[in-house]
């Protein structure tokens, strides 16, 4: 008899994510063809390295007792225990 403990974990869940793109600051000086590029690239420069929103949002969740929510922490147990049973 086998018991599968990690019910709650679906397929997708499972699969690795497709590794991200990385573009170079000389990939978009090589693409001139682009009419809006400059535009593009002087607006993302003036982009803030940190966003002072997201890192006060992070500090409430932190300081949140309901954070994260129960849901989610059981499937994380779920997908460790998965993971454990596929090593043994």
């Amino acid at each position: 008899m086998e018991i599968n403990v990690s019910r709650h974990v679906d397929q997708l869940s499972r699969q690795p994510a497709p590794m991200p793109r990385i573009v170079r600051r000389e990939d978009l000086e090589k693409s001139p063809e682009f009419s809006q590029s400059v535009m593009l690239e002087s607006k993302l420069l003036a982009q803030p390295d940190v966003r002072a929103g997201a890192v006060e949002r992070a500090r409430e969740l932190i300081n949140s007792s309901g954070y994260p929510p129960a849901a989610t922490i059981q499937k994380m147990a779920d997908l460790l225990a998965y993971n454990l049973q596929e090593q043994d």
